[in-house]
């Protein structure tokens, strides 16, 4: 098995790659990124607002699925959002002259011998990329597309990794740290409750942050981030397995 597969399967912690992006990249789409509108705090749903009473809510590009989902918005209304978070990304990518998630498909596929596509409803495509600053405390949570979005498109997959490629150096804090628990039907958490705090679970691994590293590891372990001292900016997304052995992606 290669290494992709261990992350697949649990049996190894991560895989990192340093590097992944040149500085004058990073600079790049970092100068686009805070000049577009849509870099903002992100609209919360009622449900999760209780996370954020003592601390600001993160900056996104988009909102992931599940986010989106917590406003009780049906796939087809989140299809559309995504083919509008389509049309954003690519100007973005288009004026830096580069397109992160094509890099990292293109490195899944001469490093692992994978084709991944975006996870499909029809002929609708899920957005597979978020842009986050989550530069604050995130509680321990699990993600798992069978869970996450049961009746949606994503339900299909049996093997879910995530994926981040880090922009800035957060200074103090911002560690990853990765349980050693995975999330199964028998830990069961209610829509008021993402984000566990006092998980008394073992941790697994935990890494530090750097600019130009890309990260995976397997999210249906709980997973956490401390606060850390400057802004902690990455694009990110998910990667399923099919039962029928496709590479989809989203997030």
């Amino acid at each position: 098995m290669n290494d992709l597969e261990l992350l697949f399967e649990n049996k190894i912690e991560t895989i990192v790659v340093d590097g992944f992006l040149a500085s004058e990249q990073i600079n790049t789409f970092l100068d686009v990124l805070y000049k577009r509108p849509e870099w903002k705090e992100a609209n919360i749903a009622g449900i999760h607002e209780h996370l954020f009473i003592d601390k600001p809510k993160p900056k996104h590009l988009f909102l992931s699925q599940y986010m989106v989902r917590a406003f009780n918005t049906t796939e087809d209304e989140y299809l559309t959002l995504s083919n509008n978070y389509w049309g954003i990304w690519k100007e973005i990518t288009n004026k830096c002259g580069f397109d992160p998630f094509v890099l990292f498909t293109n490195y899944l596929k001469s490093t692992y011998q994978i084709n991944v596509q975006s996870a499909m409803k029809e002929n609708m495509a899920y957005c597979p990329v978020v842009v986050r600053d989550l530069s604050e405390v995130v509680l321990p949570h699990a993600d798992y597309g069978p869970y996450d979005g049961n009746g949606w498109a994503i339900e299909e997959v049996n093997k879910q990794v995530a994926w981040n490629l880090y922009l800035t150096h957060p200074a103090e804090g911002g560690e990853t740290i990765i349980y050693d628990y995975v999330w199964d039907n028998e830990f069961v958490i209610d829509d008021n409750s993402y984000g566990i705090e006092n998980l008394n679970k073992p941790i697994k691994t935990q890494f530090l942050v750097e600019p130009a590293r890309l990260v995976l590891f397997n999210c249906r372990n709980f997973h956490a981030v401390s606060k850390s001292s400057s802004p902690r900016v990455a694009i990110g997304g998910l990667l399923g397995q099919t039962i029928n052995g496709q590479y989809i992606a989203w997030a």
